[in-house]
């Protein structure tokens, strides 16, 4: 997913979550008036954020409205894209507001995040292990 399309979804999903603890009810609700007027209250843009909405922690949901995003162009249009990252901005600023989760499942993983690098060596020889 590319960083743009990526901050609308993100804000859509993490506005939806947040919404309801009428932590940045503004910023998220102009967002969404303004997905609907600029697509039209009955796009599939417009129905993805009502989906989302009613399931904010959904990965499939998230994907769908991603796509609609992609298909419509709301990751071109200058205003959506500010929006989005004004709600992002504001969201983060709460407290547990920027967090991080991870998952790793199985042996070999590493996982970075924040502008962090992480590696794994798996059966290197002693001698050339990275120092």
């Amino acid at each position: 997913m590319d960083p743009v399309t990526a901050a609308i979804v993100a804000a859509v999903a993490a506005g939806a979550a947040k919404v309801a603890t009428e932590v940045v009810p503004d910023l998220y609700k102009g967002l969404k008036a303004l997905l609907k007027s600029k697509f039209g209250e009955q796009s599939a843009v417009s129905k993805a954020v009502d989906e989302v909405e009613a399931d904010p922690e959904s990965a499939g949901q998230q994907i769908v409205l991603e796509e609609k995003v992609r298909k419509a162009g709301a990751d071109k249009d200058a205003d959506i894209v500010a929006a989005a990252e004004k709600l992002l901005e504001q969201l983060k600023a709460q407290p547990g507001g920027a967090r991080i989760v991870q998952t790793a499942t199985g042996n070999y993983n590493a996982q970075a995040a924040d502008h962090s690098t992480a590696s794994v060596n798996v059966n290197v020889p002693k001698e050339d292990k990275p120092k």
